[in-house]
């Protein structure tokens, strides 16, 4: 998580989530002319760490949600009692 704190800064500055989300910037661009319409595409134009840190973050959220044996690691690793994680 640290590393979402190094990409966003204070989260104080933020009056809401959208603000944060918008630093990812994943934007639809469609591609299209008065002959021919292209393909909708993303643009990528925001940061690159910030954007494949916040994938892994849903990623590992999902298979927390969906995988009994992830959710079982999650249990343990947030409720033991010695060095427990927050």
């Amino acid at each position: 998580m640290e590393g979402f704190f190094a990409y966003v800064g204070n989260l104080s500055e933020y009056n809401h989530l959208l603000q944060i989300i918008k630093l990812e910037a994943l934007n639809l661009k469609e591609n299209i002319s008065v002959k021919h319409r292209g393909r909708t595409k993303i643009t990528k134009r925001g940061r690159k760490k910030l954007r494949a840190l916040l994938f892994r973050v849903r990623a590992s959220m999902f298979l927390v949600a969906k995988n009994k044996a992830f959710k079982a690691q999650y249990h343990y690793y947030t409720t033991r009692p010695d060095n427990r994680l927050k």
